[in-house]
């Protein structure tokens, strides 16, 4: 944006005198590029400039049964500047197309392993009761999620279940103390069929799960992943924990948690565990439950933090022919549900990159 226009129009977000189009437009570049512009004047209110724009973006807020991002009306306009890049206010960029064979976006699905080795395919297992485990039922609802029930305790209450989801797969377990747990592509939820360990509610996480634990004084939910345990009583987080990332995300959405006996997190704060040391910083925390949600959120990320989002959920392998030492980033959002050549042909537009695809393999070059 030339700075004279652009301070105009900021003045007028600011001031609330923008209208559908002006809004768009000043939170589409913020989320793009604006928050290492500087190409603006010093004297502009950025931190009330962003408070607006992520405000508006994300409502925090709680409904009955799950929790919601709220999208207002005008969203649709911002995914659209988004897709087709600021840039095009700026200048004009053909648009490369991108074939490929009709590679679709996941769906739920998951794998519950028991006990005794048996496997359960849970898109394809009928309704109903699919185990007793000690009296403990395990039910497939109407809704295709998976609830465990506590009939009467009898025998071996320490028999271990595993969940798990492949890539391209995303599944809701509700355990046997009610909590509910909602787990994202390529993850894995280890646990005892009553869910008790010694007095405490313990689960083992392998990749990224949303939480939402039911309140238990006499018996603390722990979560372990790797070189990281996070303690709560009752409340609402997200972990990423998966393998190919070189962090450990704890997000926290309410209530509060205690993380190797050492880190309390407040609502919106975020825990970044890094060899063994973890930071906390400030964080719009329901950004990061995007995937629960049915959409992807990219905040300042750079393509090889995109790309293994998309190739969790899409099922693919990815290929970089692109310079290591490039750092640009892209910040905005997409629909989950739209085919991976939508997805690459918006992230091609708002970039200097191209993307091609062969069989199930995606690759990046400049």
């Amino acid at each position: 944006m030339r700075s004279d226009k652009a301070e105009i129009l900021f003045n007028k977000y600011i001031n609330g005198n923008a209208d559908d189009r002006e809004r768009a437009i000043v939170e589409s570049w913020y989320l793009h590029e604006g928050a290492k512009s500087t190409s603006v004047s010093a004297d502009m209110d950025y931190q009330t400039l962003q408070n607006k724009i992520w405000n508006k973006i994300i409502a925090q807020r709680d409904l009955p049964k799950q929790r919601k991002i709220n999208w207002l009306p005008y969203a649709a306009a911002i995914l659209v500047i988004f897709c087709i890049g600021i840039a095009y206010y700026l200048r004009s960029k053909p648009a490369e197309k991108i074939y490929a064979a009709n590679i679709v976006p996941g769906k739920v699905g998951a794998t519950l392993t028991l006990a005794n080795g048996e496997k359960i395919k849970l898109v394809s297992a009928a309704k109903g009761e699919l185990a007793n485990q000690a009296g403990i039922s395990i039910v497939k609802t109407a809704e295709g999620k998976i609830v465990y029930q506590i009939n009467e305790t009898q025998g071996n209450l320490d028999l271990v279940n595993t969940l798990a989801t492949a890539r391209g797969e995303t599944y809701m377990v509700i355990l046997p103390d009610k909590s509910k747990v909602w787990m994202n592509a390529a993850s894995s939820l280890t646990y005892t069929t009553n869910l008790l360990k010694n007095g405490i509610r313990s689960v083992k996480l392998n990749g990224e799960a949303y939480f939402e634990v039911a309140k238990d004084k006499l018996h603390p939910f722990v979560v372990e992943t790797k070189n990281q345990q996070v303690k709560v009583l009752g409340t609402h987080f997200n972990i990423n924990a998966y393998d190919d990332e070189h962090v450990v995300k704890t997000t926290l959405l309410e209530g509060s948690v205690e993380i190797n006996k050492s880190v309390i997190l407040k609502p919106n704060q975020q825990a970044i565990l890094l060899n063994h040391e973890i930071k906390v910083i400030p964080v719009i925390a329901d950004s990061f439950i995007d995937w629960q949600q049915g959409v992807f959120i990219f905040e300042n990320d750079d393509m090889h933090a995109i790309m293994r989002k998309i190739a969790r959920w899409y099922d693919v392998q990815i290929a970089y022919h692109i310079a290591e030492d490039n750092k640009q980033t892209f910040s905005g959002y997409m629909s989950r549900s739209s085919d991976i050549q939508k997805v690459l042909q918006n992230l091609s537009e708002i970039s200097n990159l191209k993307f091609k695809i062969k069989d199930r393999t995606i690759t990046v070059s400049q």
